[in-house]
């Protein structure tokens, strides 16, 4: 008997052509519905990342005061604006970290430095997080709110000076309009009155606060208070121009709603 030597082949199933198309469409379903809630998750770190940052850097702002007989730290100093003497460089030996003044959500670089115009600043211009100005760190010779607008600073707040440390804004994020870069402080009595229904595309202190909420999920702003603490606001802080369009409407809303006390009073308190 002959005995054969040939083997049969083993048959090798394939994906046909249909089955394919139905895993391609399965898989982008997925992708679909999965990166978004990946996105979401990313966004939400940031956000995280960003309000420990604050939380740094308003300890920092009461180590210096403790180590200033109780001064807010000052905004600036000596000219020219390439000195690192702002509140920033000031800032950063309590901090030891030049990333922390640079914010995650916002995407902005950090720079050695940035020509604006004919004038170059240092890195320490233009952080991710502003001071707020008329609100923290300085007070003014001005006589009211509605007749405050122009006046100049006179002299450097102190804590026990800012009623309600616990609810006053003291560092909030910042943005220069289309620039990747920020600045390093904001004026509360007109970065509480936006525009709120108009995104503008360029540098604006009535916009520079409001329009970083586009960085956070749910719109959300991360704050740091004048009592060290951190938490996040929403619209509720602010002050719609379209409703109140002049200075005088602005100011009952602003008292109606109690927002003084958040991003403080312009004049100098009696």
């Amino acid at each position: 008997m002959q005995v054969s030597l040939t083997h049969a082949r083993p048959r090798h199933s394939a994906f046909t052509l249909l089955e394919l198309l139905v895993v391609i469409a399965i898989i982008s379903v997925l992708a679909a519905i999965l990166f978004p809630v990946f996105e979401q998750v990313r966004a939400k770190a940031r956000a995280a990342n960003s309000l420990s940052n604050i939380r740094q850097l308003g300890m920092a702002l009461l180590m210096y005061a403790d180590d200033h007989d109780e001064a807010t730290i000052k905004l600036y100093g000596s000219r020219p604006y390439q000195s690192p003497d702002t509140w920033v460089g000031l800032a950063l030996p309590y901090v030891r970290s030049q990333s922390a003044f640079f914010d995650p959500a916002q995407g902005k670089p950090i720079l050695d430095t940035t020509r604006r115009g004919s004038t170059i600043y240092r890195w320490e211009w233009f952080p991710s997080y502003g001071l707020n100005r008329t609100g923290y760190s300085l007070f003014t010779n001005g006589s009211d709110c509605v007749n405050d607008w122009g006046s100049g600073p006179v002299g450097i707040r102190t804590l026990a000076g800012i009623e309600r440390p616990a609810e006053r804004c003291a560092i909030s994020p910042t943005t220069w309009g289309s620039m990747p870069i920020g600045w390093i402080y904001f004026k509360g009595n007109q970065a509480s009155w936006p525009t709120l229904d108009r995104y503008k595309n360029d540098w604006c202190w009535f916009h520079e606060v409001w329009d970083t909420r586009r960085g956070y999920p749910g719109t959300r702003i991360p704050i740091g208070y004048a009592d060290g603490h951190a938490g996040s606001v929403g619209r509720e802080r602010f002050v719609d121009q379209a409703a109140y369009p002049d200075k005088e409407s602005y100011c009952r809303r602003m008292e109606s709603q109690q927002l003084f006390e958040f991003w403080g009073r312009t004049w100098r308190p009696d």
